[in-house]
């Protein structure tokens, strides 16, 4: 066989180059050519003509070869006869190999990888096959031959798995008990029948489960964007189901041809994260930046080692943004755009654990992991970088400071950070969770938090003679009081939330009654309408209860020391990318389904504006006997997780772009807004240069030129962005011209009218113009749990698409 090809391989390559082949006098079969790069050469010519275009050279980085020289991959299917060029073959193999120096009179460097229904197993067992025909057949045409053993090899191997499966289903036919037509149904005869039922079910069970997590062969169901789309055909018009809604959430089914290679990524993902050297590097980069903490805005020297390795790894990326953050850049700089996120700065905590890389900076520490989270995101960038022939299209980098009480995120988006950016993920480590599994959940993952503080004001005198005071100290004592009743009381036990007062200063002697005190706390909620509703009550509340006092209360909210974080809410579709490819690394076992918790993170504000995903990441250190809180001087992570981090970003947004399908597979989010407005990305820079946030209207009915847009919901403080999809004529009558439109809405019963004038920017694709036009926007219901958006105005012509952006900064709306 060997021989045979022998002779077909140089006739070839005489043909290629114009020379003439005498069978066995041929110089090239007669090695009549003595340098080895040529030969090489000759090689690479001839499997270029013989293979066509399952034959390309690819970077030595890809190959998995400890070599620097060319390398090239070679596309195998089974030799089969049945199988024409239409036809989808079961298995697929790529073959990779790069010639040594003194090739063809020694082996080729080779090594062989799945591209469809291989296990691992098999692949050592054929490599090693390969490996022994190289050395027995040195010489011209030696690749070829390995070809076509391979081939032969894939044959038999299909051919084996064939007749097992033929095998299985001739047995169980001859086991199957046919019960007469007409024979009526006894308890005997359906216990039997049960158990034969069950029987083949745990058959066909076995069939779907794996032996190993790495060589699951997975069900054939149908693709995220197959299953997008049919949904979307058969019920058009109707709407997203919000999260948190009574009804359960569907299982989104995948069809394995669209996804035939996908699985492997994150083994093969994690196993280069875990290599002596990348994992060595990753523990050095935490240990270093653990040892110089910075807190917030201050991440100068943090951010300095960030651009380094950046520069090492020739990656391209922006800095300054957002004072110390930095933005990087793998891939096309081609949609689609997904983004990875890590935190950077420390806290103001003297750290008390004794170790070789303790603190250096008196009074911060790294007691979060976000030291980790910076590390594990460099990993992900080494692992994009070094098989970036993976990444369809652009993966965004984000290093963000200030996650720590300084609105860092917020900042980022202000500059830009999520320009064309459709998506996000991020990771937050876990001292609770062992090395080597996740938890997350779709829907609210962590609460939104805002913060009050409350100065109550009556009359000081002496402790003595209290009836010629008035004393803020009981009045305060009532307040906190009664603020515990609103969780309690007017709160929906389903819907969770928390109130705490955690501050009270007032006085300064034991005989005096002062004349102020001072209270402040926090308050949490999975939504905003909830969120809104506690603030408008706190005041209210507080307030009150001290002019019951005979005291004043003035209540203060969001400060630049503490800010406002919305409620972190992962993206359905996202957390189904997010199941299968932890599921895929980690197996079943080691992905957990987690409850929401009260803590906020400022990734939030991200999934304000794009579909975004946040998880936890077991970095648990076993050596301890009892888990230590984040926020603690004695907090420790066991570094054995860095590599599972790196690994998941890097997967996530891979797999993320190889399925991608701009606009869909993003599920509705419950942030108050009705079923009938869904997040959606078409314009991703435009909502990011302007902090908005996207919604897109199914459809918009004429009316008078008062037409109510009701939102539920509160809406971020920079405004709201609604799309006016695929609407060929759009008018509001009675409006004259811009400048005789005056406010004459009637009033609603019991609501408050707010006269804002921000501008309204009608942005036309087709033209690919922004205009701004002056325009009214009025009242904010009293209630806080809807707003009432008011609009006057006419377009002759809307083009097919077009978006109108509503306002911007508008204290109104702030909420």
């Amino acid at each position: 066989m060997a021989k045979k090809f022998k002779f077909l391989y140089v006739r070839v390559y005489c043909q290629v180059n114009d020379e003439t082949c005498s069978g066995e006098s041929c110089a090239v079969k007669n090695n009549g050519i003595e340098d080895y790069k040529q030969e090489q050469d000759m090689e690479i010519e001839a499997l270029e003509a013989i293979l066509m275009d399952d034959f390309k050279e690819i970077h030595s980085s890809e190959s998995g070869l400890n070599t620097s020289n060319r390398c090239f991959q070679i596309t195998l299917c089974p030799q089969d006869d049945e199988l024409d060029e239409s036809t989808n073959p079961p298995v697929r193999l790529a073959l990779i190999f790069s010639h040594t120096e003194k090739y063809p009179d020694e082996p080729p460097l080779l090594s062989v990888k799945s591209l469809k229904g291989i296990p691992t197993a098999d692949l050592k067992v054929l490599k090693e096959k390969l490996e022994q025909e190289a050395a027995e057949n040195l010489g011209m045409a030696m690749v070829y031959t390995l070809v076509t053993s391979a081939k032969e090899w894939l044959s038999e191997r299909f051919s084996e798995d064939a007749g097992v499966e033929d095998a299985e289903e001739n047995e169980a036919a001859k086991d199957e008990i046919i019960v007469p037509h007409g024979e009526p149904v006894t308890v005997d005869s359906f216990l039997a029948w049960r158990e034969r039922f069950e029987a083949e079910l745990a058959l066909e069970r076995a069939k779907l489960m794996p032996d190993s997590a790495l060589t699951a062969p997975k069900e054939k169901k149908l693709s995220g964007r197959q299953w997008f789309e049919s949904g979307r055909a058969s019920s058009k018009g109707s709407a997203p189901i919000a999260e948190g809604s009574d009804e359960e959430e569907e299982d989104i089914d995948f069809d394995d041809d669209d996804f035939e290679d996908l699985p492997e990524i994150p083994i093969d993902f994690l196993n280069f994260a875990k290599q002596a050297e990348v994992f060595d590097w990753m523990v050095d980069i935490r240990r270093r930046i653990h040892e110089n903490p910075e807190l917030g805005y201050e991440e100068f020297e943090t951010s300095k080692l960030i651009r380094e390795e950046l520069d090492k790894m020739g990656i391209p990326y922006r800095y300054p943004v957002a004072v110390t953050g930095v933005l990087g850049y793998i891939g096309s700089g081609k949609p689609p755009f997904v983004a990875i996120r890590a935190d950077m700065d420390a806290l103001s905590l003297q750290e008390m654990v004794e170790w070789d890389h303790k603190s250096k900076n008196p009074g911060k520490m790294h007691a979060c992991g976000h030291d980790a989270h910076t590390a594990m995101l460099l990993g992900a960038a080494r692992i994009l970088q070094e098989h970036r022939n993976l990444v369809k299209g652009t993966i965004v980098l984000v290093f963000q400071p200030a996650e720590e009480g300084g609105g860092g995120a917020k900042k980022m988006i202000e500059a830009g950070a999520l320009e064309n950016v459709e998506a996000i993920f991020g990771i937050h480590s876990s001292s609770f969770l062992p090395v080597g599994e996740v938890a997350s959940r779709s829907g609210p993952l962590l609460a939104g938090s805002d913060f009050f503080e409350a100065v109550i004001s009556g009359k000081g005198g002496h402790a003595a003679i209290p009836q010629h005071s008035v004393d803020p100290i009981l009045s305060a004592s009532n307040v906190i009081v009664s603020l515990q009743h609103l969780v309690s009381r007017e709160a929906d036990p389903l819907d969770s939330q928390v109130l705490t007062v955690a501050k009270f200063q007032g006085g300064g002697a034991f005989n005096v009654i002062p004349d102020s005190v001072t209270i402040g706390g926090t308050f949490r909620a999975f939504s905003r309408e909830s969120l809104v509703k506690l603030k408008q009550r706190i005041e209210e509340v507080i307030v009150g209860q001290a002019a019951v006092q005979r005291c004043n209360a003035t209540v203060t909210f969001e400060s630049k020391d503490r800010p406002f974080f919305p409620p972190t809410v992962n993206d359905g579709g996202l957390h189904k990318l997010f199941q299968r490819v932890a599921g895929d690394m980690l197996g079943t076992a080691g992905v957990n389904y987690m409850q929401p918790l009260m803590g906020s993170e400022d990734f939030s504000f991200y999934q304000e504006i794009i579909p975004g995903y946040f998880f936890f990441l077991g970095m648990k250190d076993e050596t301890l006997e009892q888990p230590v809180m984040p926020h603690s001087p004695y907090f420790r992570i066991d570094e054995g997780g860095l590599p599972f981090g790196a690994a998941l970003h890097a997967s996530l947004v891979v797999r993320n772009t190889e399925t991608h399908e701009p606009g869909g597979g993003a599920e509705a989010k419950d942030k108050g807004v009705v079923p009938s407005l869904r997040p959606i990305t078409n314009f991703p820079g435009l909502v990011a240069r302007y902090s908005k946030r996207y919604l897109e209207l199914d459809s918009l009915e004429e009316g008078n030129s008062w037409e109510y847009l009701r939102i539920n919901g509160s809406i971020p403080s920079s405004g709201v962005v609604i799309s006016y999809h695929k609407l060929k004529k759009l008018s509001f009558l009675n409006c004259p011209s811009w400048e005789k439109w005056e406010d004459t809405t009637p009033e609603e019963e019991g609501s408050a009218t707010m006269s804002i004038m921000p501008c309204l920017r009608v942005l036309s694709i087709n033209r690919c113009m922004l205009t701004e036009l002056p325009y009214r926007l009025l009242r904010k219901a009293s209630s806080l749990q809807h707003l009432m958006v008011t609009c006057s105005f006419h377009l002759s012509e809307c083009y097919e698409d077009r978006r109108v952006l509503a306002g911007d900064h508008c204290p109104a709306l702030h909420m």
